[in-house]
This record gives C-alpha cells, sequence and structure tokens, in this order.
C-alpha cells in the first residue's frame, strides 16, 4: 500500500513538472517575440503589421486560426501579446505600456489594420 501511494504520488509531481515547463516555456518563447518586436520597432519605427505574414512569422508568431500568441496593437504605438491557455482565461498578457506580464484579460481590442 505505501508504495502504491509513493508511485502515485511520483507521478503527479512528474506530471506537475511537465505542465511547469510547458507554461515556462511559452512563456521564454514569447519573451523572445517581445523582444523581436521591440527590435523590429527600432528599426522601422512602427509595429509590425499582423497582415505581414513573413514578417510575423520573422519575429516567431505562428500561423494558427490567427497568430500565436495573439498579438495586438493599438493607434497609439502599445502592443498586447497574449497566451492563450484555454477558452476563458485568465491568460498571460505582456503589455507594451508596462513592460510587464500580468495574469488577466486582453485590454487593447483593435489591431492594427
Amino acid at each position: 500500500m505505501k508504495r502504491r501511494i509513493i508511485a502515485a504520488t511520483m507521478i503527479l509531481v512528474i506530471i506537475a513538472c511537465a505542465i511547469f515547463w510547458s507554461a515556462t516555456s511559452e512563456r521564454r518563447n514569447a519573451n523572445q517575440i517581445v523582444n523581436a518586436i521591440e527590435e523590429y520597432r527600432e528599426n522601422h519605427r512602427s509595429l509590425p503589421n499582423p497582415d505581414d505574414h513573413e514578417v510575423m512569422k520573422s519575429l516567431g508568431f505562428e500561423l494558427r486560426v490567427g497568430w500565436y500568441p495573439d498579438y495586438v496593437a493599438d493607434e497609439q504605438g502599445f502592443y498586447e501579446i497574449t497566451l492563450l491557455g484555454g477558452f476563458d482565461g485568465p491568460y498571460w498578457i505582456y503589455h507594451s505600456r508596462t513592460k510587464t506580464w500580468i495574469e488577466g484579460y486582453p485590454t487593447i481590442r483593435t489591431s492594427i489594420q
């Protein structure tokens, strides 16, 4: 009985570690995308246009149903990167205005056209 409890505990720890690694891996990739966007902004004096597929792919985005991670910008030059972890959130969101990641819901609703 004791061995089964130890085995079950070890399996749960392994699953928890795998989930944690997957989540932090997405955040590391998203941080690289944020750095690429900032470099693009510095070189081109504008944010990347999500309709330019070559640029978006070169920045590290994946084309799925939309861009992943989700990228939305406003007319003032700020943007959000959202890691969609499920259907109803909350999500991990990078705000370029504050240069921080938060857990919550997107606030920018319009994209660059």
